[in-house]
């Protein structure tokens, strides 16, 4: 990527921190006197900061990777949200698959893709599970599990009931209720 390139996305040339449109590198960079300073970059005496993964030449005040190798560490198990405990199964079968789409497919088609708390023909439609998707593995992809309701809907039930362990007393009253 050119130095320009960096600029218009309002990335530092030097750190790859996020900065103010106009400018063309972050205040660290741009050195403490605003008197025509010139960025630590420029001074012959600084010392050398390279990348610890690509050893590419960054800026003194970056930290120990380049803005292109931090991107790649906070990735599949160094993201801090990765949940070690999960199995490749378990993975495999959050990401989505055919037979959950299928499901999916026949629960709208079932309900002939109306939601049905506030019978509008939506195009943010869930095909939301009456016993929950996690608690119940063995009725995950039966088409009576499933019922359709529009994005807003779906989040009023949520927000009411919660995320575990709903049921079919718990749908009824939320389908009978008014608006």
């Amino acid at each position: 990527m050119t130095k320009e390139e960096w600029r218009r996305r309002g990335i530092c040339i030097d750190c790859g921190v996020k900065i103010d449109y106009r400018s063309k590198r972050c205040r660290k960079c741009m050195g403490k006197n605003s008197k025509g300073s010139k960025s630590p970059r420029f001074n012959p005496n600084k010392p050398k900061k390279f990348c610890i993964d690509c050893g590419k030449e960054i800026c003194v005040n970056a930290k120990a990777r380049c803005f292109d190798c931090n991107k790649k560490w906070f990735r599949g198990k160094n993201h801090f949200l990765w949940k070690h405990e999960k199995g490749k199964e378990e993975r495999i079968i959050d990401r989505g698959y055919s037979e959950y789409n299928d499901w999916r497919t026949e629960v709208y088609k079932r309900d002939k893709y109306i939601c049905q708390k506030c019978k509008q023909n939506s195009n943010n439609l869930v095909a939301h599970h009456i016993f929950p998707y996690s608690q119940f593995k063995e009725i995950r992809l039966n088409i009576d599990n499933g019922i359709t309701l529009c994005r807003n809907c779906h989040n009023d039930f949520h927000k009411k009931f919660g995320k575990k362990g709903n049921n079919t007393t718990q749908l009824n009253e939320f389908l009978e209720e008014e608006f």
